[in-house]
């Protein structure tokens, strides 16, 4: 199943795309030293080269090949003064969220709401050894549902915002439709992802926070005990947040690789059977198929065989590398995301969950005015209005 490397760059190649091309090299967790060599040595490279690694969170693992390749020294001083600055405004904001979370964290623990952080700091510790070698820019908790309201205000207190002012009614709307609400600190701009759960409703692929909650375990973190998600439920969750946004950042493929690749190999019996359960062996296939083709890893032979087993699975690869793998990553509209998130499920009535909940379902934009009660049903008629107009505004646009 493994593919050459000139298959695996071909369409960086035929483009004469050397950026795209490093970035796909370093997205492997061993890229070949021959090949960055040759990279950065382009003479078209130019130093473009750095916003598109951050654009693809990248940067520390990109520079940490070249310093393994002993190619640091090889570029040119300005090269070298640009990357610095970047490493260094990463990992002071990489310590500064992960003191942060320590904090929010230690005051849930002390008011006796479970919350279980993911992403962020924590997986950057667990997958890469270090909060500074994996680029994030906020911060993750998960709650149980039940407890969305006293979180919401618990974060207040600590001096967060909403960004969105909802009434007691709207909000349990939006718990219902939805799984996050975020929240900014405006003196010192860190933003907190409140989730109750891993995907909204109308994705129709769920991981139950009661079943995420009882596989959990402990793990260190900059000098406390937190919990993490077990292997098999970061491996899922990674793979369901990279489908969910078309993979657009190689930095997600990496990670994926890189939590097979150090030791955290999940039972493989257990993940795979709650992705058949629950609809999502496309999803985890080709989160696995990425990871093994861009990213490096190596898979067990029964792995292999179920990946493979469903066709659309290297198709859909095919078109993320061809349609949406760039060197700035560009969010598509309405149109294309569906239609390729459709695809990605295996079973139809998961296709028609997603289609009539993605247009009947509250979302943010539709609880921005309180739901009255004696109108209640009024945002569940106009929602289907609003997603039209955005999905004409889109298609008026890419024509012009």
């Amino acid at each position: 199943m493994r593919v050459s490397a000139g298959r695996l760059y071909r369409s960086a190649s035929e483009a004469h795309d050397p950026l795209l091309e490093l970035l796909l090299c370093c997205t492997s967790v061993e890229p070949d030293p021959g090949l960055l060599t040759r990279l950065i040595g382009a003479p078209d490279l130019g130093e473009d080269w750095i916003r598109a690694a951050d654009a693809h969170a990248l940067l520390p693992v990109v520079c940490g090949a070249l310093d393994r390749a002993d190619l640091l020294t090889t570029l040119p001083n300005s090269t070298r003064e640009k990357l610095r600055a970047a490493l260094i405004f990463n990992a002071h904001r990489s310590v500064a969220l992960a003191a942060e979370l320590s904090r929010i964290l230690a005051a849930f623990e002390e008011t006796g709401i479970p919350a279980l952080p993911f992403k962020g700091p924590v997986l950057a510790a667990e997958l890469y050894g270090s909060v500074s070698m994996r680029q994030f820019k906020d911060l993750d908790l998960l709650v149980p549902p039940s407890q969305v309201s006293p979180a919401t205000e618990l974060l207040s207190q600590l001096g967060y915002a909403p960004s969105l002012l909802l009434t007691s009614r709207a909000l349990a709307a939006l718990v219902r439709s939805r799984n996050a609400l975020n929240f900014f600190h405006p003196d010192h701009g860190v933003t907190v992802d409140l989730q109750w759960q891993v995907t909204p409703s109308y994705f129709s692929f769920q991981l139950p926070v009661e079943e995420l909650w009882a596989s959990r375990r402990a793990a260190a973190f900059v000098g406390r005990t937190v919990f993490a998600f077990s292997p098999e439920d970061q491996l899922l969750v990674l793979c369901i947040h990279g489908a969910k946004h078309l993979w657009l950042r190689l930095g997600w493929v990496r990670d994926v690789a890189q939590l097979l690749a150090n030791g955290m190999s999940p039972d493989w019996d257990a993940v795979l059977r709650r992705a058949n359960a629950r609809g999502g062996k496309r999803l985890l296939g080709l989160g696995l198929y990425l990871a093994q083709e861009y990213g490096g890893a190596t898979l067990p032979p029964e792995v292999r065989q179920y990946v493979i087993s469903d066709g659309q699975v290297p198709r859909l690869a095919e078109e993320i590398s061809r349609e949406f793998w760039k060197t700035v990553p560009e969010r598509p509209g309405i149109g294309p995301t569906s239609w390729f998130l459709l695809r990605a499920r295996e079973r139809w009535r998961d296709r028609v969950r997603y289609c009539v909940r993605l247009a009947s379902d509250l979302g943010p934009a539709d609880l921005q005015a309180d739901i009255s009660p004696r109108l209640p049903v009024v945002p569940y008629l106009l929602r289907p209005l609003r997603l039209s107009a955005k999905y004409f505004r889109g298609l008026l646009n890419k024509r012009t």
